[in-house]
Order: C-alpha cells, then structure tokens, then sequence
C-alpha cells in the first residue's frame, strides 16, 4: 500500500511538474513575442528617426539655398542704392552748380 501511495504521490509530482514546465514555456513564448514586438517598435523608431533627419536635412540645404539666394539679392539691392546715391548727388552737384552759373548770367545782364 506504501508503495502504491509514493507511487500516485510521484505521479501526482510528475504532472505538476509537466504543468510548471508547459506554464514556463508558455511564458517563455510570451517573452520572446513581447521581445520581438519591442525590438520591432525600436527599428520602427529608428526608421522614423532617419526619415525624419534626412528630411531635416533637405529643409535646410533649401533654406540655405534661400538664404544664399536673398543674400545676393540684398547685396545687389544695396549695391543699387548706393550708385542711385552716388549717382543723386553728382545731380544735386550739377543742379548747385548750373544754379550758381544762371544766376550768375542773370547778374551779368
């Protein structure tokens, strides 16, 4: 009867061990398919990190395009001022000058 007893007591042992051992397995699984699900969510991110940078990177190669472009249009645009302010003074020069000139002439005669 002993025997009998540690008998069904080592198979009741065998089958809690075969149920902890499908258990751990089962979570086991589930580890790696959480693991699995992060790691793809990390490249995931990092894919979008790169789409994002290279993005980044276009902006700013055509901001500084636009800029360089505005650069150039501001100096040119200054540089046109400055000769029109060159160019209004000799004027104003050449208007003093033929005043000075009649005005003289009138007083001549």
């Amino acid at each position: 009867y002993i025997v009998k007893q540690q008998i069904a007591e080592l198979k009741t042992q065998q089958e809690d061990i075969q149920q902890e051992k499908e258990h751990l397995r089962n979570m086991q699984f589930l580890l790696n398919h959480n693991k699995e699900a992060s790691i793809q969510q990390i490249r995931e991110t990092i894919e979008a990190s790169y789409d994002a940078e290279a993005n980044s990177q276009i902006k700013l190669k055509e901001d500084m395009e636009r800029k360089e472009l505005l650069s150039g249009k501001q100096k040119s645009f200054f540089q046109t001022r400055e000769e029109l302010s060159e160019r209004m003074n000799a004027l104003d020069k050449e208007v003093y000058r033929l005043s000075m000139q009649k005005e003289k002439l009138e007083n001549n005669n």
